[in-house]
């Protein structure tokens, strides 16, 4: 064809290779505009809870939380709007490891974020670290004593109550327990008709009578006896030989008080009208004469 035959089937080898390019370049075109528009990059925020990894091994440094309390993070994230949307806070997970800490004292603890889909990014998160407290733990021995409220039934009192185990053990942060003044058990013996025999929990007060938490009490609770007995007054009736001096008379004999109130069993209350004092004897008495004497009281 000669020389004119080549250049044609140049241009007819260009023309073609161009139209290939533009047919590639319209596609991607397309393809971005379908992406953008079907699945485009957007942003979304969400509050994961913080979980602290690692308390479990405080207990082998002696040391321990103060305010264990709750944390959250809060987070922006961008992607594509199909992931993002299959993102929640079930899916994601926050933490602040605490492995290695053995040190009492304030403490920031950087927060991790694990479970983020390719193609997420964290644009902010607040707060970056939590606050934590640590503190040494102790124990200490404290007595467990009763507050009695309230009154058994008419002809009736409590006596003095029995708590087995007599004192707890108390264990935990240091700065806590040393504000625990009180190991204490409550109970209402109101309307109460006989002895009481209770399993009661241990509740520990600060020195304002406020309740503490956070402790470790062992036992937690104690066993109490509240005996509840039948009650009678009774006159003091006077055991007393007098032998005046010559020229002297008795004038009166009495007791001071004249009457007294007698807690025991009811059979044998029923047959009390009085309780005898201690004998004693008085001889030559020549003026007023006073004693204290002990009551002859009946077992039971």
């Amino acid at each position: 064809y000669g020389r004119n035959g080549v250049l044609k089937m140049d241009n007819f080898f260009d023309k073609k290779i161009t139209a290939r390019v533009l047919s590639v370049l319209l596609a991607t075109m397309l393809w971005l505009y379908v992406i953008t528009e079907q699945n485009p990059v957007v942003y979304k925020d969400i509050t994961l809870p913080v979980r602290i990894i690692g308390v479990e091994t405080l207990a082998a440094n002696n040391i321990t939380i103060i305010d264990n309390a709750s944390y959250n993070v809060s987070l922006r994230l961008k992607g594509n709007k199909n992931t993002l949307d299959r993102i929640s806070n079930t899916s994601l997970n926050a933490s602040a490891d605490i492995r290695g800490q053995r040190e009492k004292g304030e403490f920031y603890v950087p927060i991790q974020i694990s479970g983020l889909p390719a193609g997420v990014d964290i644009i902010s998160m607040s707060p970056n670290s939590v606050k934590l407290n640590f503190d040494n733990v102790v124990s200490i021995a404290m007595p467990v004593s009763i507050n009695i409220t309230g009154n058994p039934l008419q002809g009736m009192a409590a006596m003095t109550p029995s708590i087995n185990p007599g004192e707890v053990t108390i264990k935990g942060a240091e700065s806590i327990v040393n504000k625990v003044k009180k190991a204490l058990v409550d109970y209402d013996i109101s309307s109460s008709s006989e002895t009481i025999r209770k399993n009661m929990t241990v509740k520990l007060l600060d020195e304002a009578g406020k309740t503490i938490e956070g402790l470790e009490v062992s036992p937690k609770a104690v066993d109490v006896t509240i005996p509840i007995e039948y009650t009678k007054i009774v006159e003091i009736e006077p055991d007393v030989v007098v032998n005046p001096a010559p020229g002297y008379i008795i004038t009166n004999i009495s007791t001071n008080p004249k009457e007294i109130h007698i807690v025991g069993n009811k059979d044998l209350l029923d047959k009390l009208d009085s309780i005898k004092t201690e004998r004693i004897e008085i001889r030559d008495a020549k003026a007023f004469v006073e004693q204290q004497v002990s009551l002859m009281l009946p077992e039971g």
